[in-house]
């Protein structure tokens, strides 16, 4: 089965539309702190280096993370996304879910 630029572009409208789910949901403090974290579907890794330099262009920090385990052929992939707008907020304000 071959892939057309239109297939991947698609797709990785799909991605940006699941990750932006996830990261307009509420944040908890921890998040806030330390990034929210989500885990990526295998069928998304084609497309996470364009992703991702989309979210970092729009001011996102973005680590991702990749769990190898011997027990085990999978790889568990993660990406953790923070908000450097978050920290520049003062706390009495972050403690009320406000955002800027």
């Amino acid at each position: 089965m071959s892939h057309t630029i239109y297939d991947f572009v698609l797709h990785r409208s799909e991605v940006i539309k699941s990750i932006n789910e996830v990261l307009e949901g509420g944040w908890t403090k921890h998040e806030i702190d330390n990034g929210k974290v989500i885990m990526v579907e295998i069928l998304w890794r084609p497309s996470l280096k364009h992703v991702l330099s989309q979210y970092r262009d729009a001011g996102w920090k973005v680590i991702r993370r990749i769990e190898i385990s011997s027990q085990s052929r999978q790889k568990k992939d993660y990406l953790t996304f923070t908000n450097p707008r978050w920290l520049k907020c003062p706390p009495e304000i972050r403690q009320v879910n406000v955002r800027p």
